[in-house]
């Protein structure tokens, strides 16, 4: 038996080996672009970069990881792995679209075992929700007794919460119907937001229906459109600050010649028919200054319309085009603005749903100091520390990761 697996193994190598040599023969002929394509280093579809086949070693082969690793490799090495991928999901949700004609359910699984589902009426993809189980709960009351005591400990400083409503736990999901005690926005306000104290101000945006959340929501992406980012801008800086009005928008942009499918449709393997555009909201950032690691910016750092009207883009319609256009998540940075409208600071506390949207507080804030705790061990209360100018603190995140063991870390004074 050892023998035979020895031949099997062997043969495997020199299979693989002989075909690595091929293709790097064609990588110097006539078909050297189309080789290129299908031999890429990295997947955009599952946002990693393809394995290496490793270096054997004595170590390495006695605790299998060589064996792990080299199998990975081979998998990697599949010739157009990303549409074998998209192809088999599409085959098994090919026969449950088939099998759901007889039930008619408004939803279904993007593939056998998948936590995302398809929504033919809106041609979108959105993860099923979460069952709302005693550890989701346990982590929004904690996070509720970190927010109240970081608000009560900072009596000077004006706390607010833009309550999300993200589509794998609103009311508005079209799975709520076929998951059993779902964890949707009204779980999340009972157990969170309706649980912080008089110190800290919630506005609440839950979505009222499958129309409303589709709209508000790129299709095939969980988050928001930058119009309605804006919109929620608009009304919670009259909020914080009165006296100011919305920063002036300068342009509606969709970029319907550059096609996405997001972050849904990766997980769920699904290409909707109609693909996704990036949408921005165009405001003057002439006098913004970023400040990232120490390097300073100009503010077209925080959107690049100018890389996308040039078409300097990558051209996988996998790609994560979010933190394309917009950017990624930092840990720490900071952007001042000289001719902000008051000379007050600011501190967001926020996920990527603040890509988007920081910048506009920046019009109304000469300072604005942004904070993800995802990538960063300082906390809001050191930040509150070492800057004593800040007098609003605006916590925009989603649920999740308000009551991740991340944020409620940072979160606790």
């Amino acid at each position: 038996m050892n023998r035979l697996r020895s031949i099997v193994f062997s043969t495997i190598c020199i299979l693989v080996l002989g075909c690595i040599l091929i293709t790097k023969g064609l990588e110097h002929s006539p078909f050297s672009s189309v080789i290129a394509n299908v031999c890429k280093e990295t997947s955009q579809l599952e946002g990693r970069n393809y394995e290496h086949f490793p270096k054997p070693k004595l170590s390495t082969i006695i605790d299998a990881s060589f064996q792990a690793d080299f199998e990975q490799a081979v998998a990697d090495s599949t010739p157009l792995r990303d549409q074998a991928l998209l192809l088999n999901a599409g085959l098994q949700r090919m026969s449950i679209a088939c099998a759901n004609r007889v039930f008619g359910y408004s939803c279904y699984p993007t593939f056998y075992g998948s936590n995302w589902a398809y929504v033919p009426s809106h041609d979108a993809v959105v993860q099923k929700l979460n069952t709302a189980s005693s550890n989701y709960l346990q982590s929004m009351d904690r996070a509720a007794s970190s927010i109240n005591a970081l608000a009560d400990s900072h009596e000077n400083v004006s706390f607010y919460l833009l309550a999300l409503d993200r589509p794998d736990a609103s009311d508005a999901n079209p799975t709520v119907s076929y998951v059993s005690n779902p964890l949707t926005y009204t779980t999340v306000d009972e157990n969170l937001y309706s649980k912080l104290g008089p110190a800290v101000t919630v506005s609440r945006h839950p979505y009222l229906s499958e129309d409303d959340l589709f709209s508000s929501l790129y299709r095939t992406d969980h988050h928001w459109h930058t119009s309605t980012a804006y919109d929620r801008y608009a009304e919670q800086v009259v909020l914080m600050n009165p006296s100011t009005t919305p920063a002036a928008v300068e342009n509606r942009i969709s970029y319907d010649s550059i096609d996405f499918f997001g972050a849904c449709s990766r997980t769920g393997l699904c290409k909707p028919q109609t693909p996704d555009h990036v949408d921005d909201v165009v405001i003057d950032m002439s006098s913004f200054k970023v400040t990232l690691n120490g390097t300073e910016y100009a503010g077209d750092m925080l959107s690049h319309s100018e890389t996308y009207l040039n078409g300097n883009i990558n051209d996988d319609v996998f790609t994560n085009r979010y933190a394309e256009y917009f950017h990624s998540d930092w840990g720490l940075w900071q952007i001042d603005n000289p001719a902000a409208q008051s000379d007050r600071s600011l501190l967001i506390v926020r996920d990527s749903y603040g890509c988007c949207t920081e910048r506009f507080y920046a019009a109304n804030y000469a300072h604005v100091y942004v904070i993800d705790f995802r990538h960063t061990e300082l906390t809001a209360a050191q930040m509150l520390a070492e800057h004593p100018d800040i007098s609003d603190v605006l916590i925009l995140m989603g649920w999740n990761n308000i009551a991740s063991e991340a944020g409620i870390r940072g979160l606790t004074p």
